[in-house]
């Protein structure tokens, strides 16, 4: 990631080539020109202020004295001139009449050259205008440096402040301190509507929106696409920073970078950081986002950002899509979105993506979604980690859903009171997007209405992927309804998770798996709904095939209801072994077919090469072993007796512990090879 700089590079070039560099910046031989405008109540005065602007044009300072300044057409900007009033609320502009298709202050398609404006308010007079004008506050076109704030703008059918096609090859914009509100009332038609505008159609542009207040943008029943804050534009080469301001109920967006569908990594960085936004997407149309970054860049971070309610029928609380590389998402609060079928973030073709200590809480959908939507492929890297996703209660929106991505590494996560899964994960079906090489480590996922953790290919009925070297580790999953299902997985480890008190089976195998082991967990207590089927502690779904799977050293508990198994077998299974556990209170051990010998004299070897555990069944009274074959140096057996006729014997290359091995029937002895002797390591009841 290459973000953090981002912000320090834009402010020190903006605010050194903008703060107070207007006044000056055409009169090198001395001081600028200044001119004083009073107030005159009673009388049109666009004409006087723009004489008094044209006279500073190359340099110079116009300043509007304190009161009403009434106009009824447009003031015009020109190069090298700081338009300032008495302050903000002290002096107002406003027009007298309806006005359409330019604002108060309007500089034409003309080029314009180190134009500021500050300490004045503009007021459009929405009441004097009729429904379908679209005339706005600050309407700025083709600038090459520019300075807005800080002003106020207030009561337009139009945008509030609107910088379009910034001069190239190097324009600079900065906006700031400045408070936008009840602005975009038009009904006539949709693009006029925002409070803040920025629309680059081409050309290197840096750009900073900073500490404003928009608020009220757009109106019930008008032009719906009213977003608060948008930076729009095709071109390639921007550094854009939105940051620290309040955008508050609009139509659409709260905060809108970029245009659907534009060409790959067209703006260089974007950084959207400490806003706060709330009550948006009241259209309820699906662009009513609140921050969404929709167009490609080389590198994006949303930082600190704190959102509240996003409408009923709009869309997600934060959205990054577009082919976008190196993405962080961090720190981010976000709560009441209202859609059930969107979510808290929504994260689509990304490259290299960080989503890092997010709060999300609240929302009727789900916390995040990760898609690559629009690439086949892998996608390169995704790290989502320390993120805390907490009642979010769409029934069919996960609080994480993770869609064809991979390699990628899901940790240190807390997933409360979901409506639906904790974590699913779904390769990409026809579109040969695979997930591969995922870590599941260290989440606590409580409360769900459905499974804790849900991993799912496509091998049986789909686009044929499975999901490929997949490691869930050091997980706590309790209270769900399934606590870790996978489905069409090859090369699997299943370490040392903590599944308690799970309605439903603790840990459920399905379709095809290969590959897999289960290892040092901790199942206990499941299948508290005494369900038909799924109530276990460990199971192989029927009509799945298992291949090379180990299900050891696991301690599986209290499983006691009738009927439910510490292990329960189904399906097709082939070198499939289940040794080494503590399995205790349980109603049934296993059915899992394990590999067995028939011990049928004195004496007897027993072969244990290739195995990890072994049945072990007299074919009369009194037999007994003294030897095994076979077996490499670590190996470890666990050894079933299914009856009390077989005896192990203290001879030949067998150590017993000093447990007497003498009909030893539902015992379950454990044995490691040193590479001499098999040392028995334990013995316990089978049941």
């Amino acid at each position: 990631m290459k973000t953090q700089g981002v912000k320090a590079t834009l402010t020190t070039l903006l605010l050194a080539t903008l703060a107070g560099t207007a006044p000056t910046v055409a009169s090198p031989a001395g001081p600028p020109a200044e001119a004083f405008v009073p107030a005159s109540a009673g009388t049109s005065q666009q004409d006087s202020i723009n004489a008094a602007i044209l006279a500073a044009g190359g340099g110079g300072i116009v300043t509007l004295g304190p009161g009403s300044f009434t106009i009824d057409g447009a003031i015009v900007p020109r190069s090298g001139v700081w338009l300032r009033g008495s302050g903000v609320g002290v002096t107002v502009i406003q027009h007298r009449a309806g006005f359409n298709n330019y604002g108060i202050l309007y500089s034409g398609w003309s080029a314009l050259s180190y134009f500021r404006v500050s300490d004045l308010s503009v007021d459009c007079n929405e009441s004097a205008q009729a429904e379908s004008d679209e005339g706005g506050g600050i309407d700025i076109a083709n600038p090459s440096v520019l300075e807005i704030g800080p002003v106020e703008v207030r009561n337009c059918k139009g945008h509030g402040i609107a910088v379009l096609s910034p001069k190239v090859p190097a324009a600079k914009v900065w906006i700031h301190d400045s408070y936008v509100r009840m602005v975009g009332r038009t009904t006539r038609t949709a693009g006029v509507g925002d409070g803040i505008l920025v629309n680059a159609a081409s050309g290197a542009t840096e750009v900073m929106i900073q500490a404003n207040v928009v608020d009220t943008v757009g109106k019930s029943g008008g032009a719906t696409d009213g977003s608060g804050i948008e930076f729009a534009g095709a071109g390639t080469g921007r550094r854009i920073l939105v940051a620290d301001n309040v955008v508050s109920t609009t139509q659409a967006s709260g905060i809108q970078i970029g245009t659907s569908g534009a060409p790959a990594r067209t703006y260089a960085q974007v950084v959207v950081s400490g806003n706060a936004v709330y009550n948006v997407g009241l259209a309820n149309v699906t662009n009513g986002v609140g921050i969404i970054v929709q167009q490609s860049a080389a590198e994006t971070s949303v930082l600190g950002n704190s959102i509240d309610t996003v409408g009923p029928g709009s869309d997600n609380g934060i959205e990054i899509s577009g082919a976008t590389a190196n993405v962080l998402v961090a720190n981010n609060r976000i709560k009441n979105v209202q859609n059930p079928m969107k979510f808290g973030i929504w994260y689509g073709s990304v490259d290299y993506g960080v989503i890092s200590g997010n709060l999300i809480q609240g929302c009727a959908g789900g916390g995040i979604k990760v898609e690559n939507q629009s690439r086949s492929g892998i996608i390169p890297s995704l790290s989502i980690t320390g993120n805390t996703v907490d009642t979010c209660t769409g029934a069919s929106s996960p609080s994480m859903f993770i869609f064809g991505h991979g390699p990628m590494s899901i940790s240190g996560n807390v997933l409360r009171n979901g409506g639906s899964t904790g974590i699913y994960l779904q390769e990409g079906q026809s579109n040969g997007q695979e997930i591969q090489d995922v870590s599941i480590a260290g989440n606590t996922i409580t409360g769900h209405a459905s499974d804790g953790i849900y991993v799912e290919g496509e091998a049986v009925g789909g686009g044929g992927n499975l999901v490929r070297r997949l490691a869930i580790s050091g997980n706590t999953i309790s209270t769900c309804r399934n606590g870790i299902v996978l489905l069409d997985v090859i090369s699997a480890t299943v370490l040392a998770n903590v599944v308690d008190s799970n309605t439903r089976s603790g840990i459920v195998l399905g379709h095809v798996v290969r590959d897999a082991v289960l290892l040092g967990n901790q199942i206990r207590a499941n299948g508290t709904e005494a369900h038909a089927t799924y109530r276990h502690g460990v199971q192989l779904e029927g009509g799945g095939t298992y291949t090379d799977l180990r299900i050891s050293g696991n301690m599986i508990t209290d499983h006691s209801a009738p009927g439910q198994y510490a292990i329960k077998a189904g399906g097709t299974t082939t070198r499939v072994t289940a040794g080494d556990n503590h399995l205790q209170s349980n109603a049934n051990t296993t059915d899992l077919a394990l590999p067995s010998s028939t011990v049928s004299g004195s004496n007897q070897s027993v072969s244990l090469a290739g195995v990890r555990a072994m049945q072990l069944v007299a074919a009369g009274p009194g037999q007994t072993v003294s030897s095994f074959t076979g077996g490499e140096i670590g190996q470890s057996v666990a050894i079933l007796f299914l009856d009390a006729n077989v005896t192990l014997n203290e001879s030949g290359n067998i150590k017993l512990d000093g447990t007497t091995l003498a009909g030893a029937k539902s015992k379950l002895a454990v044995f490691c090879y040193d590479g001499t002797k098999w040392q028995q390591t334990g013995v316990e009841s089978a049941n």
